[in-house]
């Protein structure tokens, strides 16, 4: 009776446990990727920080941003498929992080656009 006693006690203190941990979820790469300009003009960059609220400080993330070109333009002697952006570092740079992307996004558009007139 004493072992199915301490069993029990056992079996109840291990499910309590195993009820208090929680799942975390950790986010290594954010990434856009797009043919529309206007949308990625118009992109909340707020909401990328929900996305990595869950992570350790010292996680390595990035953010990766990909404008398509799906035009065809002839008047151009140079042919660009896709702009692609990578931008790297820790949760703890978050913020950094996200300015550096607007501020990539800005020169993709131009580029995009320079080469699409």
């Amino acid at each position: 009776m004493k072992k199915l006693i301490s069993l029990a006690l056992l079996l109840s203190f291990s499910s309590i446990y195993s009820q208090n941990t929680t799942t975390k979820t950790i986010v290594k790469e954010f990434k856009i990727e797009t043919n529309n300009v206007d949308a990625l003009k118009k992109f909340k960059w707020e909401k990328v920080e929900n996305f990595f609220e869950q992570n350790n400080k010292s996680d390595s993330i990035k953010i990766v941003l990909i404008l398509r070109n799906d035009s065809t333009n002839k008047k151009v002697d140079i042919q660009l498929n896709n702009i692609i952006t990578e931008i790297k570092g820790q949760t703890f740079e978050l913020h950094k992080l996200i300015r550096k992307a607007k501020k990539m996004t800005k020169e993709m558009i131009e580029t995009y656009k320079e080469l699409n007139r």
